[in-house]
């Protein structure tokens, strides 16, 4: 079974803007979760945070018990895939 949890969990981009604090939570195969929050709340950093994409300011996030930071970038990707928001393609002019 694949996991992928955090503890303590927090995230600013800048000293006096955290947006994430002190979060925990975790998520098992098999299942499907919904991440839902109003504009600007936390959530694409949440799942950046996961993915191994931000460092968190503190706590872990783990994958399959393992700190993800510890996680090759390889392995990663085998679990774990991301895709931005609003990705031009190059061909958006018709």
């Amino acid at each position: 079974m694949i996991s992928l949890s955090f503890e303590n969990l927090s995230f600013a981009y800048h000293k006096d803007l955290m947006v994430l604090k002190d979060i925990s939570s975790s998520f098992d195969s098999h299942k499907i979760y919904t991440l839902l929050g109003l504009n600007g709340s936390g959530k694409t950093t949440l799942i950046k945070c996961l993915a191994g994409l931000l460092k968190p300011t503190q706590g872990y996030a783990y994958l399959n018990g393992q700190d993800i930071e510890t996680v090759s970038y390889i392995d990663r990707s085998k679990y774990i895939s991301y895709v931005r928001q609003g990705v031009s393609t190059g061909d958006d002019h018709y």
